[in-house]
């Protein structure tokens, strides 16, 4: 230290008046004394930066949270950093998902702030958690302005998270879907989707929501379904999957309406127009039948193998042609809508191969293929003088027949 230093250092405060007549000491020593203070702040500033700093700081906080703080307020206070906590897994893993997408390039840091719906440093924080925690080869790529994991040793498929890994949204929407089937068919599966609804309420209930928004918000409103037996569709649906053959007492539909027992190769298992039908191949007939699962009045899951019919072959006969109860599509039906119509029914999908276009004066032609017409008359009907069979004319005469009785009903 300066001679100029320790005068100062050891002055006393008398002693400074006559120091502050030699200007020159007087200067060194100020300009001592300014050196000094900065680096004593910069090296509090070094310290407080570091881990070592870091760590004595959150040790502090801690101490100065929980001392003399009520339970409650601690409670509260433990139920917001675990909610902190799983919202930053859920950026975790939300990054991890982005990174691993098949040729995605290398991700700006304002691209991940804008995904993740952060701050620079929480995204940032995010980064360093992929490349510490869980040691995953996030590097930036300067040349593409970019993060991007290395994979030149390994692929992508080791780059996966640990464990089932939801966010919020995707909880929100296993709850939703699980509400649509209990929609579709009240009731239905309650017990098997139970324990798995709790602990997705659960996970839930984690990020402060309710799962009870879920129930009250989504309305799934099911027209003219027909109720089904739980034994009946459970033992189908185990078919269908395991691919065995079923042996059932089916009750059709008609004049005579007898029971008949068959045995099928379950192929298919089809949910239309809120009702649930099995795509099958009946031995008992050699072809291929579709079966209303409500008239099934018994079943039976047998050992034998099911035969599996080529997907070719079911898609000529399932869906060629209209309706559920289809067969080979041999026909093509011109239907003509007036203008009033034509807005909704030109969004409308009756086919997967329907052809439509608009007129000049604003009406709508439909063109579908069809095999049966019984389902098809009756989707006609539902229009009534907004709608013209233009073609075939065997269509044509079966719908003004079909008018014509209905007519008779009324005097």
């Amino acid at each position: 230290m300066p001679a100029t230093a320790r005068a100062f250092r050891t002055s006393r405060p008398y002693e400074f008046a006559a120091l502050a007549s030699r200007p020159c000491e007087f200067a060194a020593l100020v300009a001592a004394l300014v050196f000094r203070h900065i680096l004593l702040w910069r090296s509090v500033m070094w310290f407080e930066s570091s881990p070592c700093g870091r760590r004595l700081r959150r040790q502090v906080r801690y101490r100065l949270n929980t001392v003399n703080v009520p339970a409650a307020r601690r409670d509260t206070r433990s139920a917001r950093g675990e909610i902190a906590e799983m919202r930053r897994f859920e950026s975790i893993y939300k990054l991890n998902r982005m990174l691993t997408l098949k040729h995605q390039p290398p991700l700006s840091l304002a691209r991940i702030c804008e995904e993740l719906e952060c701050s620079a440093s929480t995204a940032k924080r995010c980064i360093e958690d992929l490349r510490t925690r869980f040691g995953h080869p996030l590097v930036y790529d300067r040349e593409r302005n970019g993060y991007r994991y290395d994979t030149s040793e390994e692929g992508l498929e080791g780059l996966q998270l640990p464990g089932l890994w939801f966010n919020s949204s995707e909880l929100y929407a296993l709850l939703s879907m699980q509400r649509l089937l209990q929609g579709v068919q009240p009731g239905f599966l309650e017990k098997d989707l139970a324990p798995i609804e709790r602990g997705i309420a659960r996970l839930i209930e984690r990020t402060g929501k309710t799962p009870g928004e879920v129930a009250e918000r989504i309305r799934v409103i099911a027209i003219a379904g027909r109720g089904v037996a739980e034994r009946v569709f459970e033992r189908c649906a185990d078919a269908v999957l395991s691919r065995r053959r079923l042996r059932i007492e089916y009750q059709a539909r008609g004049g005579k309406a007898e029971n008949t027992r068959r045995e099928l190769s379950p192929q298919h298992l089809v949910h239309y127009r809120d009702n649930w039908y099995l795509d099958a191949y009946c031995h008992m007939r050699k072809a291929l039948r579709t079966f209303s699962l409500e008239q099934i009045e018994k079943v039976e899951k047998l050992e034998e193998k099911a035969i599996d019919v080529e997907e070719q072959s079911m898609d000529e006969f399932f869906r060629a042609a209209y309706g559920i109860f289809s067969g080979a599509g041999d026909h093509q039906a011109l239907l003509r809508f007036n203008p009033r119509r034509a807005l909704w029914v030109a969004k409308e999908q009756w086919h997967p191969e329907q052809r439509g276009r608009y007129l000049d004066d604003g009406s709508w032609e439909l063109t579908i293929p069809y095999g049966k017409s019984d389902e098809l008359i009756m989707d006609i009907l539902r229009y009534g003088p907004d709608v013209e069979v233009i073609e075939p004319e065997e269509l044509r005469v079966e719908l003004a027949q079909r008018l014509r009785e209905a007519l008779k009903a009324y005097g």
